[in-house]
This record gives C-alpha cells, structure tokens and sequence, in this order.
C-alpha cells in the first residue's frame, strides 16, 4: 500500500503541476491555486482509502481570518488539514520544504517558509497575512515528536501573533495519522479512518501579549483532552 500511495501522490501531482505552478506564481491567480490543492489533497485520500471525518464544533466564518493550531503526527497532517477544512489558509512551516523539487512552489508563492533559527521574518509575513483576512496554519509543537501522538510543548509564535491580529484561535485535532502514516522509520502506509476534530474559536479579543502562554494552555489542553477521549 505504501508504493500505491507513493503512486498515486506523485502521478496527480504530474497531472496537476501544470496548473498549481501556474495558479501559484501568478498572485491574481492564488484563490484557484488553493482550491487546486485542496482538490489534489481530497483526490490523494479517496485513491489511497482514506475515510476523513470531520468533526466542526462551531462553522467558521468565511469573514473572519483564524489562527489555525493543529497537533502534530505525521506528515498526513498538512494534506488532512487541506482536505478537510474548506476554507483557504497560508501555512507557516520549515524553510526546509522551499528545497524540496515541486514542492517548493508552494513556499516559494502562498505559504512561508519558518527559519527557526531566525523566526522574525516568518512572524512578519504571517502577521501582513492576517492583516490581509487571511487565515494562518501553524503547528505550534513545531514538529514531528518522537512522543506522538502525545503531545510537544507548544511554541508561542502563532498565538503571539494572534494575539496582535486579535484573530480567534482554532485549535485542531488530528486522530490516527500517525497510524496510517508513521513518521519514523521505513515509509509504511495503510488506508483507514482519519477524524479531524475542529475545537471552538478561542476568542483573543482584549487580550495582550502577557496573555500568551494561557491562551497557549488552553489551546495545548483542549487538543490533549481529546486525544484523552480518543484513547491516547
């Protein structure tokens, strides 16, 4: 299944690479390079027999920007997140991802690339995205844990920035990717049932920087309460 999988990423993508680069670089073009990824996210799950539910505590408002703040397990998580959400967001991640052979458009047009050894840059970016109505992905544990699916201690930036947006925050949690797609060892993958659990908005409205780390809290407990309930 793992080769299948592999198969079916890479053949849509030569597919629909055409299209994404184009849509990607042209700036005026970006809402159709967001709705191409997500079509390509959806095409890859249903071929690879992923069954993703996803649960909304609260519908998100298309007139708001969010603060999106998932866990973080496998690298299922960014096509999930994607496939499932609905609604179009500018993903902050490792600077590492701008190398990568196609990939690399995505980070080099509509998302931004993180450099944690100097994440100000990103911070700036990310900050001119909301201020702009755009929602914003950050996974605040910052990476792939060898403790998954326990939870990381979460980084401050993404709620730092809220914060100073006054944009609500939506923490997200992702049940069994790391079952259907392991991060450590051999590339192994199996098709299966994935839940995508959308926690109600965390209003930052009246809040201030020295708010940061309970906002942090609250959003590091609601995820890890449902882990709890999903048996983890």
């Amino acid at each position: 299944m793992a080769c299948w999988f592999g198969l079916v990423v890479a053949g849509t993508l030569i597919i629909l690479y055409p299209a994404l680069a184009i849509t990607h670089r042209v700036k005026g073009l970006h809402t159709y390079a967001h709705m191409l990824r997500r079509f390509w996210m959806k095409w890859n799950l249903f071929w690879g027999g992923v069954r993703l539910e996803c649960v909304f505590e609260e519908s998100l408002d298309a007139n708001k920007a969010y603060v999106f703040t998932p866990n973080h397990t496998s690298k299922l998580d960014m096509m999930v997140l994607l496939a499932g959400l609905g609604v179009d967001f500018v993903y902050v991640g490792k600077k590492e991802f701008k190398d990568i052979p196609i990939f690399g458009v995505f980070f080099r047009t509509i998302d931004i690339p993180l450099d944690t050894k100097n994440p100000v840059k990103a911070y700036k970016l990310a900050m001119s995205e909301l201020q702009q109505g755009k929602n914003i992905a950050i996974f605040p544990e910052g990476t792939i844990a060898r403790i998954t699916p326990k939870l990381s201690p979460f980084k401050d930036g993404g709620f730092r920035m809220a914060i100073a947006q006054q944009a609500d925050i939506v923490p997200i949690t992702l049940i069994g990717n790391w079952e259907l797609l392991p991060d450590d060892g051999p590339f192994h993958f199996k098709p299966g049932k994935l839940i995508m659990h959308i926690h109600k908005p965390i209003s930052t409205h009246g809040l201030t920087a020295k708010d940061t780390q309970k906002v942090s809290e609250i959003a590091f407990n609601t995820i890890q309460t449902r882990l709890k309930e999903a048996g983890y």
